[in-house]
This record gives structure tokens, sequence and C-alpha cells, in this order.
């Protein structure tokens, strides 16, 4: 519960948060803050989502919260992008994660949370686009699913980035990491 009240008041100080189309496919996230903390803005909900599979129906859409941005590339279906542009989400069109994040930028957008997919933390991190990880570790074991960042590219131990450690909480049993580049 600790653990969780830390990730909304990190939620609620952010200007986006944002999660990839598996993830907003498979577990239909809310992307918002809840609970005690109160958001300085409520934070803009953005989908990562190259291809448009985004389901108009999820709860993103229709839960009354601020409606979703969908990132996609210029190759998605159309009729996709029509579908979702017209069920409330404000479509943005881009080649590269670099320019999407630009975009996002120009939409006021001054910090994203990126809280799922591992293939979208892989892909950022390899673009080097990200600034700061936060790792909420519990002391339980799950199976299947996606791992972490299961697409970070290998690199010898000399070329690898450093991060360093800012922050290192115990919240109960579960433990939160902060790093920085």
């Amino acid at each position: 519960e600790l653990a969780r009240d830390w990730v909304h008041r990190m939620r609620a100080n952010v200007g986006a948060i944002a999660v990839g189309a598996r993830t907003a496919i498979g577990d239909t996230p809310r992307l918002t803050a809840r609970g005690a903390v109160v958001p300085r803005i409520a934070a803009a909900r953005v989908v990562f989502d190259r291809s448009a599979r985004t389901d108009a129906s999820l709860s993103l859409f229709s839960d009354g919260g601020t409606p979703p941005v969908i990132v996609v590339s210029p190759g998605a279906p159309v009729n996709s992008r029509d579908v979702l542009s017209q069920s409330g989400a404000t479509m943005v069109t881009t080649d590269s994660l670099d320019d999407a994040i630009s975009a996002l930028g120009a939409l006021g957008i001054d910090s994203i949370l990126v809280e799922g997919g591992g293939h979208l933390a892989s892909a950022l991190l390899n673009a080097d686009l990200v600034d700061r990880v936060c790792i909420v570790h519990a002391p339980v074991w799950l199976g299947q699913g996606t791992p972490a960042w299961p697409a970070v590219d290998a690199v010898p131990v000399t070329a690898a980035r450093r991060w360093r450690t800012v922050g290192r909480e115990a919240l109960g049993d579960d433990t939160v990491i902060v790093m920085e580049r």
C-alpha cells in the first residue's frame, strides 16, 4: 500500500503518464493519480501505439478523464487512426520516439512518467530518452509477462551507460530505487 501511494504521488506531479499499446490493451490502466493526492494538473494520458491497434472501447476513452493522446507511426492504418480520433483521442503521428517526445512537448507536456510496457521502456532507453528510472521492488516473484526491459541493447561493460543512485527508500516490505543519468 505504501508503494502504491508513492507511485500515485509521483503520478500527481508529471505532465503525462504513458504506456505502450500492449499494456494499454492488456491491463486497461487508468493512467491517473488516485487516492489522497491532488495532482498539480490532470496528467495527459499517453499510449505509444505505432500501429494504432488501441481499442477505442478501452476505459481511457470513456471514464471521464482527460482524453488520451495516441502516438502512432505514419504507416498506421488510416481507418484505425480515424476511429481513435473520432473517439476523442489526440493523435500524434511521428517516425521516431525522439520526434514523439518533441511533439508531446509541443502539446505542453513537460514530463512523462512511462509506467509500462517493457518494449516501450527498452526503446526509450535505447534511444537515450530517459533521464530518471524509478524501480519499485516488491519481495514477490511473478512469472510470465514481459520483462521490465526485454530489448535493451547489449553493450560491453565498458560502454554501458552509467547511472547515479539518487534515492533509496523502504516502503514497508517494498523498496524504491531512483537513478538518474
